[in-house]
Parts: structure tokens; C-alpha cells; sequence
């Protein structure tokens, strides 16, 4: 039995590089959108990072790649779909620190 909760996982340590508990953070390309988001947005990025589709797709638009949906196993559709969990930390991040990140 593992148990999931990320309680008491933080704190305001300062600490150089950016992590949701154990897990890298990647940086966002600024210091004050970073440390929101990783203050704001860890639950929806371990989340993503803990399902495999999410995880992949997250590292090929991270990359730079396009057709992150097909690449992945997604179904190929127009709009392209992306996985729920990274949707849902998009809108953590757009939700939580809209201005810090000028989203």
C-alpha cells in the first residue's frame, strides 16, 4: 500500500533548483513564473508526470517537437488532443499565476 499524499512536501526553503518534491521542475524561463508555478501548479505536474502520455507528451513539447499526439499514442484528431492532466496544469499555471508567468 503507497500512499500518494503530498503533504507536507514544500516549504520555503530557497533552493536553486526547481522541484515538485523529488521530482525536476522544468524551468519556465523565469524565476518569478517558476517559483509560482512550483508553489501554485506541483499537484497537476505530478499528476501529469505520473501517466505515461502525459509524461511523454509533456517531454516532447518541452523539446519543441509538434505532432506531440501522435508521437505519444494519442488519437490524431483536428484540433490536435492533448492528455487531460497536461490541459489541467495549463490551467493551474493560467488560473494561478497568470500575471507572473504573462499568460
Amino acid at each position: 500500500s503507497s500512499g500518494s499524499g503530498a503533504a507536507g512536501s514544500g516549504g520555503s526553503g530557497s533552493t536553486t533548483a526547481l522541484s515538485c518534491g523529488s521530482t525536476p521542475y522544468p524551468s519556465l524561463g523565469d524565476a518569478v513564473c517558476d517559483s509560482c508555478a512550483v508553489a501554485q501548479c506541483c499537484d497537476s505536474f505530478l499528476t501529469c508526470q505520473a501517466d505515461s502520455v502525459c509524461k511523454c507528451y509533456w517531454q516532447c513539447t518541452d523539446a519543441g517537437n509538434t505532432k506531440c499526439d501522435a508521437t505519444c499514442g494519442l488519437p490524431v484528431t483536428v484540433p490536435p488532443k492533448y492528455p487531460a492532466a497536461y490541459g489541467d496544469h495549463g490551467l493551474c499555471l493560467f488560473n494561478n499565476c497568470q500575471s507572473e508567468c504573462n499568460l
